[in-house]
């Protein structure tokens, strides 16, 4: 993305991702200007929205800080929906533990998932909040 788009790759993820799959996108950064990560929610679909995150080796030096952001933003967006949920390699152990300390658990395991056909998990964080059912006309 920095070798199409310059340093600031975050229009490119944005216009790619928000553009074809209908995310909104945000942006982390460091105080020292470096990207911490790009993340972002879709439109819920049944009740459930999909969340992404990319994120940058700064992850690593300020971690706890990003933590206390991560719970805040996840928190921000668990009224609008009933679940979010993601697909995680499963090689990725430090993303797992992440969403673990998130609340997220692991719903269902993908054996064959992807362009290279590799196992993933789908992890799921269920929302607090009550939904309506829609009313019956019967």
């Amino acid at each position: 993305m920095k070798a199409l788009h310059g340093a600031d790759f975050s229009a490119g993820l944005r216009a790619a991702i928000g553009g074809a799959f209908g995310y909104e996108c945000f942006e982390a950064w460091t105080e020292k200007g470096r990207p911490h990560a790009i993340f972002g929610i879709s439109e819920p679909v049944e009740g459930a929205a999909q969340i992404f995150m990319v994120g940058s080796e700064a992850l690593v030096v300020d971690r706890r800080e990003f933590m206390r952001l991560s719970k805040k933003i996840i928190g921000s967006w668990l009224p609008y929906t009933q679940s979010l949920y993601c697909w995680v390699d499963v090689r990725n152990l430090t993303h797992v533990r992440y969403l673990r300390h998130l609340g997220f658990h692991v719903e269902q395991i993908e054996p064959v998932f992807g362009a290279l056909g590799l196992t993933f998990h789908k992890m799921v964080r269920m929302s607090s909040v009550t939904f309506a059912k829609e009313a019956s006309h019967v």
